[in-house]
């Protein structure tokens, strides 16, 4: 398996991840930001696989951060039943190191990266990851 092949795995997985958390934060805001991360991790997947075909594919912006933002004020303000807090620091735990993960990968493929589509596309990618990385890190600040 090549790194883009492995790419596209982890975004997959990635995808199912947060379609989990959501379900099983089901009623809650951060169910409402899992689907939004799983959307854009669905959304990699698609551009890498497009890029492994040769394609080049649109790369969209995200707001999933300042949703997110606005959801967990909401949350907050409204003094939403925040879950089991553990067991929220443990989803924390384990999606950030999920997106630690892309981040090193993204940035060793953008070393790699032979052409402008491809600088484009695996910066846009780190960004993306980052972002989810400051979604979580609004989570920790929240709970």
């Amino acid at each position: 398996m090549n790194l883009i092949e492995y790419a596209i795995k982890m975004e997959n997985d990635g995808e199912s991840f947060y379609r989990e958390q959501a379900i099983l934060n089901e009623g809650s805001g951060l169910s409402v930001v899992c689907e939004m991360l799983a959307r854009d991790e669905a959304g990699h997947a698609k551009v890498l696989a497009e890029r492994a075909r040769g394609v080049s594919s649109m790369l969209g912006d995200s707001d999933v951060l300042s949703v997110a933002r606005n959801v967990f004020a909401d949350m907050v303000k409204n003094n939403d039943d925040m879950r089991d807090v553990e067991s929220q620091l443990d989803f924390y735990r384990l999606a950030a190191g999920k997106e630690e993960e892309s981040i090193r990968m993204y940035s060793e493929l953008l070393d790699g990266a032979k052409s402008g589509y491809e600088v484009e596309l695996y910066e846009y990618l780190l960004g993306q990851e980052r972002e989810h990385l400051a979604v979580l890190g609004e989570i920790v600040r929240m709970l």
